[in-house]
């Protein structure tokens, strides 16, 4: 069986190419790529993104509750996994507090917020995300 690839353009109506499209030559047909398969790729590409940012903002919330749960004991700040949360949290923890109109109130209620904002993420960004794939079906 002869297999070779031609550099061409699809002439059939029934495939999306546009030219120069990488043909595969078998025997003598020359196969294009449907538009079904374009827009599979693309919707399990979408779906990807969407449950990786949605596994991405999970752990990311589970980090807050960790630092949240850490600061209520007084721990050793020179302790690595201390000194990882707090790296982690507060380039997001510290725009957040000064943000608040009372920062003077004895309690931190920033990793309420960002959790907040991380589960409207979810409930919003990742599943419209996910319905956009389904759609493009």
């Amino acid at each position: 069986m002869d297999l070779s690839i031609r550099k061409t353009g699809c002439t059939e109506k029934r495939f999306l190419c546009t030219p120069p499209v990488f043909m595969i030559a078998t025997q003598h047909r020359f196969i294009c790529p449907k538009k079904g398969a374009v827009m599979f790729i693309a919707e399990n590409l979408i779906l990807a993104l969407a449950k990786m940012l949605d596994i991405a903002l999970t752990l990311y919330m589970w980090i807050i509750i960790a630092r949240a749960v850490i600061s209520w004991v007084n721990p050793d700040p020179y302790n690595p996994i201390v000194m990882f949360l707090y790296r982690v949290t507060e380039p997001v923890l510290a725009p957040v507090r000064r943000w608040l109109p009372f920062r003077n109130l004895g309690i931190d209620i920033s990793p309420i917020i960002v959790i907040m904002a991380i589960i409207f993420l979810q409930n919003f960004l990742v599943r419209s995300m996910m319905q956009m794939a389904t759609t493009m079906r």
